[in-house]
């Protein structure tokens, strides 16, 4: 899990991810694979980058453990979002294979 704060420690944003076992495979050769949860900013925090650093941190780790993909469900106000790191549309959710 990744928490955002500001300077004085007030909570801006959050998200986490879920690891889960598969069969190994070409999109995911080493077996596991993450659940992207819990995202979110505080309203008036919005649209200042607070949901990308989360992001950026997440991605960082999911490679560091070399997941081979991520998946999420996303409300519409999240697609850009997600979009934006390069999570594309499958089924009834959103996935990212990594590199």
């Amino acid at each position: 899990m990744w928490l955002a704060r500001s300077d004085p420690g007030e909570a801006l944003g959050a998200c986490a991810l879920h690891l889960f076992p598969r069969l190994p495979s070409p999109a995911s050769p080493t077996g596991e694979e993450g659940y992207v949860v819990h995202v979110h900013t505080q309203p008036a925090w919005r649209r200042r980058g607070v949901g990308s650093a989360l992001m950026v941190a997440m991605l960082e780790e999911s490679r560091r453990l070399r997941l081979g993909r991520l998946r999420l469900h996303t409300t519409e106000e999240g697609r850009a979002l997600y979009s934006r790191f390069g999570f594309r549309e499958h089924a009834d959710n959103m996935q990212l294979v990594l590199d």
